[in-house]
């Protein structure tokens, strides 16, 4: 019993003293393979421990009980404190595999959108280079461009995960890697956000060119096209949905909600030059007049969808900050609450101990009688087993 309890102690205060669980991945590793020694000892000192609890049963079957009484107490305290130490040691596992997990998802995600982005980078480098042409060629460019929009649209998920991944590895990272961690997942944000604006960027002229190339109604019939896939998700997400959430949530949405907005504004150039353009054919009145009322027709449907669509942004906008600011005063409110509740468990825990104190205060002379007791016995059963001898 008197090994158990050296190694107990030993093992306890180990535990009392690991680092915190890193989230870097090479850091990690190293915790890793080193409490996974300190968890097989465990496991064998667990088994000891079973073993030992057997031998103490039959030993205390075969001796007296004031004899077998001290000896059930320590067997029960030191397998208390076993099973104890067994299931902190079992957590830190667990809890160092899953950390590790999680930032391995997360440096590999990361790196792999890096490096995907900087491929961008490079074609749109090369793009920009490159002479436009005649107006066909221009359409070509714009299909080519809108294909790049797609694998940016079906990537922004595993950008979404990986950037939040991200904040949660800081948030519980040591005081010494959050800002590491902090660092590599901005890089992923501004990157994201500057192949945005390249895009974009991209677009824009591409749009202008062909409308200087002439292909007015083509550029037309797009903005028609790309108002109608933005507006109508708006405008119903404004009658069914309740903005309400968490500020991690909501600050989700309102960045969507802006890049909404980066795209709107990036259009509203080559919507006013089609809107002037279509306006001066119109006060023309050359050409055909059937094409001519269709023009009309589409032009109205133009300014129409464009109004809405910028009302909706408005109303939208003035949303989220209200929802903001009730998702700020529930975390506050969240906080004064955890903050009470911790007091409160703080103030019974002394409170307690205080009892404890004061109790065993009072039972000092029956635990002093209780050690002279037991000094006088060791003493006498000392004596005889001289005798014996």
């Amino acid at each position: 019993m008197q090994e158990m309890q050296d190694w107990l102690i030993e093992a306890e205060n180990y535990l009392a003293m690991v680092p915190p669980i890193s989230r870097l991945v090479e850091t990690i590793e190293e915790q890793l393979d080193i409490h996974k020694i300190f968890n097989d000892s465990v496991q064998i000192k667990c088994h000891f421990m079973k073993e030992l609890n057997n031998k103490g049963i039959r030993v205390q079957l075969s001796c007296e009980k004031k004899d077998a009484i001290p000896m059930k107490n320590r067997l029960v305290s030191l397998k208390h404190r076993t099973d104890k130490l067994t299931q902190r040691s079992n957590e830190r596992l667990r809890t160092l595999n899953i950390s590790l997990d999680d930032s391995r998802l997360f440096f590999i995600a990361q790196q792999e959108l890096i490096d995907w982005i900087n491929e961008q980078f490079k074609l749109l480098d090369e793009k920009e280079n490159e002479k436009l042409g005649t107006g066909d060629r221009i359409r070509e460019l714009l299909e080519e461009h809108r294909k790049l929009q797609d694998q940016i649209n079906r990537r922004n998920g595993l950008y979404e995960e990986t950037r939040l991944r991200g904040n949660m590895l800081s948030e519980h990272a040591p005081t010494t890697e959050k800002r590491k961690i902090e660092l590599e997942n901005d890089k992923l944000v501004n990157e994201w956000t500057e192949l945005g604006k390249r895009i974009l960027k991209r677009q824009r002229s591409l749009e202008e060119a062909l409308i200087q190339s002439g292909h007015f109604d083509e550029i037309l019939a797009e903005l028609l096209e790309w108002l109608g896939n933005e507006l109508p998700p708006i405008e119903n997400e404004l009658l069914t949905q309740n903005y309400f959430g968490d500020i991690d949530t909501i600050n989700i949405l309102m960045r969507e909600h802006f890049e909404l907005v980066e795209r709107v504004e990036t259009r509203k150039p080559n919507v006013k030059k089609v809107q002037e353009r279509a306006q001066k054919i119109l006060e023309s009145k050359g050409g055909d007049p059937q094409e001519l009322d269709q023009l009309l027709n589409r032009l109205n449907l133009l300014d129409g969808q464009w109004k809405r669509l910028g009302n909706s942004i408005a109303e939208r906008d003035q949303r989220f900050t209200t929802a903001l600011k009730k998702s700020v005063d529930l975390s506050e409110m969240i906080q004064e609450c955890n903050d009470e509740g911790k007091q409160e468990r703080l103030q019974t825990l002394i409170d307690e101990q205080q009892m404890f104190k004061s109790d065993l205060q009072q039972r000092q002379p029956e635990l002093d009688e209780l050690i002279k007791f037991s000094t006088k016995r060791r003493s006498q059963i000392g004596r005889k087993f001289r005798y014996y001898k």
